[in-house]
């Protein structure tokens, strides 16, 4: 033990648990998937897992995002956080996906909540 906990939160939209549950997390980026993490936190702190002064935030790509989430909407939870190829800017995402993506272009927009194409999706 060198101190350290790691805690990996199946928030809603994860993959693993059926459609059902992936279907959870449609438009809840930085809503409620954002509040599954702050749950998984507090438990891990109120369980004497984590120290709420020393919880830290990482990931890739939506893991990314969420870090940059945590670190932007709830700042007093976390310590630090490292990004790993998270999208800062949605609206830049969606308007530079790359053609081998195209295929799931609709589906990023009901994950993601709107189709930055339109007014609307802004």
């Amino acid at each position: 033990n060198r101190g350290f906990a790691v805690l990996s939160v199946n928030f809603r939209g994860s993959t693993g648990f059926g459609k059902t549950f992936v279907d959870l997390g449609y438009r809840q980026w930085s809503k409620d998937m954002h509040t599954d993490l702050i749950d998984g936190v507090e438990w891990a702190i109120t369980e004497q897992i984590a120290i709420r002064e020393k919880v830290a935030i990482y990931g890739g790509s939506y893991g990314g995002y969420s870090t940059l989430a945590g670190l932007t909407f709830t700042p007093d939870v976390f310590c630090c956080g490292v990004d790993i190829v998270g999208p800062s800017n949605l609206i830049t995402l969606m308007e530079t996906i790359p053609p081998y993506w195209s295929a799931i272009y609709q589906k990023l927009v009901l994950r993601i909540g709107g189709d930055p194409k339109t007014e609307e999706g802004r």
